[in-house]
């Protein structure tokens, strides 16, 4: 069973993501992913990019139930 989370295209360098944890819980397949973004005064290169992140795991009946969370990168100086 594989399971994918995909940001879809973004304009500029600076976004990434990340599954970071799966569980059991109360029969929903909890998949936590951590979504990352530069911030605004951040410099990015101006390139198209398709964060995403891919696992396999054992197959299961459980519900698969996407949690995300969100870190923004503030620059300092614009750097």
């Amino acid at each position: 069973m594989l399971f994918i989370v995909h940001l879809g295209s973004r304009n500029t360098a600076g976004y990434s993501v990340e599954i970071k944890k799966i569980k059991d819980h109360k029969g929903d397949l909890e998949i936590k992913y951590s979504e990352k973004i530069l911030g605004n005064e951040c410099v990015k290169a101006q390139v198209i990019t398709q964060p995403h992140h891919i696992i396999s795991v054992s197959k299961t009946d459980s519900n698969p139930k996407f949690m995300r969370s969100v870190k923004v990168v503030n620059c300092e100086g614009g750097s």
